[in-house]
C-alpha cells in the first residue's frame, strides 16, 4: 500500500512540475499566431538578406573582418563585425551596380551623368533611358523570343530612378498604402541591405549560439563552417566566375567577326555559360545564323570557330590552373542554372538570389550528413 501511495505521490508531482510547462508552451502558441502576421509581410526581404548573407559571406565579410583583426587587434569585436558589415555591404552594392558602368560609359562623360541621374537632371535622364530602350532593342535584335518589352522596361527605369531619389516618401507609400512594382522593389531592398549589414555581423554568432544550444559540437559547428566556405568557393570560382569569362569571350567574338553589340552578347553569353556543354552554343549559333543570313559568310565562319576554341580554351584553363575545386564543376554549374530559373519563376528578380543560395544550404548540409565516399568516415570525422 504504501509503495502505491508512493507512486501516486510521483505522479501527481511529476503532473505539478509539466503545468506551468504546459501552460508556457500555450502561451508561447498564442502569442506565434500575431508574431507570425507581423513577420510575414517581411519574409520576402528577410529570405533575400539571408540569401546574400550565404551567398557573399564568405567572399565579402569574412576577409574584411580577418584584416581588420589582424590591423587593429584591440578593437572590440562586436564593433569591429558592425562596421566591417557595413563595409561589406556597400561593396556589394558597388559591385551590383558595375554592370551599369557600360551604360554610362557609352553615353560620353560617365560621371556627369551619373551625377545627373542622381539629381534629376531631366536630360541625362532622358539619355539614360534611351540608353536602356536601345540595349534592350539590341538585345531583342539579336534573340527575338526574350520575353522583355522596351517600353516597360523603360517605363520600369524612370520609375525606379524617381523612387530611388526621393527614398523616404516612397518608402512611406510602401508602408502604409502599398505602392507600385517599383517603389515596393526599391524599399524592399533598402530593408534587405540593412538586414543584411546585421547578418554580416552578428549571423554567424546567433547561428553558432543555435547549433550550440541543439548539442552541436565546436568541431562540427567549424566543419559547417568550412563547407560553407569550401561550396561557396566553388561555385563562384568554379561556375560564375567561368561563365562570366565565356560571355566575355563570345561578346568580343561577335563584336570583331559579326558587328554585335558587346554589353548584350556578354550579358546572355554570361548566363547561357552556367549551362554545361551546350551552354556557349545557345549564345553564337544564333550570331553565326544573322550574320550567314546577312551575307557574310566569312565572319559567320570565323565566329562559330573562335566561339568554339575559346569556349575549349576556358574549360582547359579552368583545370589546368585548378580553379575547379572538385569534380562536381559541371554539376554545379547546371544545379546554379536550375535554381536561378527555378528561383525567378517563383520569387521574380530576388530568385537570381535566392535559387543559388538554396542549392548552397543544400550543398552544405548534405556535405555534412553524407560521409565522403569511401572513406567510410561519419559526418564529424572529416
Amino acid at each position: 500500500m504504501s509503495k502505491e501511495k508512493q507512486r501516486d505521490g510521483l505522479a501527481q508531482e511529476t503532473l505539478r512540475s509539466w503545468v506551468p510547462r504546459l501552460l508556457a508552451f500555450g502561451l508561447l502558441a498564442l502569442a506565434l499566431v500575431p508574431l507570425f502576421g507581423v513577420f510575414r509581410p517581411l519574409f520576402g526581404f528577410l529570405l533575400l538578406a539571408i540569401s546574400l548573407a550565404v551567398l557573399t559571406s564568405p567572399l565579402l565579410f569574412s576577409p574584411l573582418d580577418r584584416i581588420a583583426q589582424r590591423k587593429f587587434p584591440r578593437w572590440k569585436p562586436r564593433s569591429r563585425r558592425t562596421v566591417c558589415g557595413m563595409v561589406a555591404t556597400m561593396v556589394l552594392v558597388a559591385l551590383a551596380l558595375a554592370p551599369l558602368v557600360p551604360l554610362f560609359a557609352s553615353s560620353g562623360s560617365a560621371t556627369e551623368m551619373m551625377v545627373g541621374v542622381v539629381f534629376g537632371d531631366e536630360a541625362w535622364l532622358e539619355v539614360f533611358l534611351n540608353r536602356v530602350s536601345e540595349q534592350v532593342a539590341e538585345l531583342k535584335q539579336l534573340y527575338p523570343r526574350l520575353p522583355i518589352e522596351g517600353e516597360r522596361v523603360q517605363a520600369f527605369a524612370a520609375e525606379l530612378v524617381g523612387d530611388a531619389r526621393e527614398f523616404s516618401g516612397s518608402f512611406l507609400g510602401y508602408l502604409f498604402r502599398g505602392a507600385s512594382v517599383a517603389s515596393g522593389f526599391v524599399a524592399e531592398l533598402v530593408l534587405s541591405l540593412m538586414a543584411l549589414s546585421f547578418l554580416y555581423a552578428h549571423g554567424t554568432e546567433l547561428i553558432r549560439a543555435i547549433l550550440e544550444r541543439a548539442g552541436f559540437a565546436k568541431d562540427d559547428m567549424n566543419r559547417l563552417a568550412r563547407l560553407h566556405r569550401r561550396v561557396v568557393l566553388r561555385l563562384w570560382w568554379d561556375s560564375v566566375m567561368t561563365a562570366l569569362l565565356r560571355g566575355l569571350c563570345l561578346g568580343g567574338v561577335g563584336w570583331l567577326f559579326g558587328g554585335f553589340p558587346f554589353w548584350p552578347v556578354v550579358l546572355v553569353g554570361a548566363f547561357a555559360g552556367l549551362v554545361p556543354v551546350v551552354g556557349a552554343a545557345m549564345v553564337w549559333l544564333p550570331l553565326a545564323s544573322l550574320a550567314w543570313s546577312r551575307g557574310d559568310v566569312v565572319d559567320a565562319i570565323l565566329l562559330v570557330v573562335t566561339s568554339v576554341l575559346l569556349n575549349a580554351l576556358v574549360s582547359v584553363g579552368k583545370r589546368r590552373f585548378g580553379v575547379k575545386l572538385h569534380e562536381q564543376g559541371a554539376w554545379t554549374s547546371f544545379l546554379l542554372f536550375l535554381s536561378i530559373i527555378g528561383g525567378v519563376l517563383a520569387y521574380g528578380a530576388a530568385g537570381f538570389v535566392i535559387g543559388p543560395a538554396s542549392v548552397i544550404v543544400v550543398s552544405v548540409l548534405g556535405g555534412y550528413l553524407l560521409p565522403p565516399s569511401g572513406a567510410g568516415a561519419t559526418p564529424a570525422d572529416s
